[in-house]
């Protein structure tokens, strides 16, 4: 797949876009994938479990969360941001991809990591992070679009499909703006009494 040219943000360094290395695997694991929040997207269940509702809900108490502390206090397994993909792609790494974007070429602020499914001819989006400080200047936009792109080109790709917490309003919303729409509940995934995770498809 060909990358484009390198970028400048609005007011800031040249961002390149590109293949993650074997050799990365620790720089992708250093990056920041936190956020804070003021609001969350509620989620109510009807009494007989055959429905929902969703609205989003202004919180008092700001919410900080860390995935990556969560997943290794949750998995023993999961000794980096690649675990999410590393069983499934082992097998067959043809359908795994990664892809990084970097200041100077070398210092990483950016990632997505992919599965292409070819069953149902579905490509998965298990991560996607941009480092706090690099945030709001379209780096999260621009690998998305490459990472459609090569679910499309590459493998024939019909839909995208992620997961994402009720609580991360901020990524929903982006989510929303890059053209992905709800499409369920994972109920199986929920860490505490008002955390439950979105399905989203694009």
């Amino acid at each position: 797949m060909e990358f484009p040219r390198s970028q400048a943000e609005p007011s800031g360094p040249v961002i390149t876009y590109r293949e993650a290395r074997e050799d990365e695997k620790d720089a992708i694991d250093a990056l920041d994938d936190s956020y804070t929040t003021t609001s969350i997207y509620k989620v109510d269940i009807s009494p007989d479990g055959f429905g929902f509702s969703i609205r989003r809900e202004t919180i008092e108490t700001p919410i900080t969360r860390n995935y990556s502390d969560e997943e290794s206090d949750s998995d023993s397994d999961s000794d980096s941001n690649y675990s999410p993909r590393k069983k499934e792609s082992e097998s067959s790494p043809s359908n795994a991809y990664t892809i990084v974007a970097t200041i100077n070429e070398d210092q990483i602020c950016g990632v997505i990591d992919l599965i292409y499914r070819a069953w149902n001819r579905r490509l998965v989006i298990t991560d996607i992070i941009v480092a706090p400080e690099r945030r709001g200047n379209g780096i999260g936009k621009k690998l998305m679009s490459m990472a459609l792109d090569w679910g499309r080109e590459v493998h024939g790709a019909k839909h995208a499909w992620l997961e994402v917490s009720n609580l991360n309003s901020p990524a929903i919303e982006s989510y929303q703006g890059m053209g992905f729409t709800f499409c369920g509940l994972d109920l199986t995934l929920q860490r505490g009494q008002n955390e439950v995770h979105q399905v989203l498809y694009s």
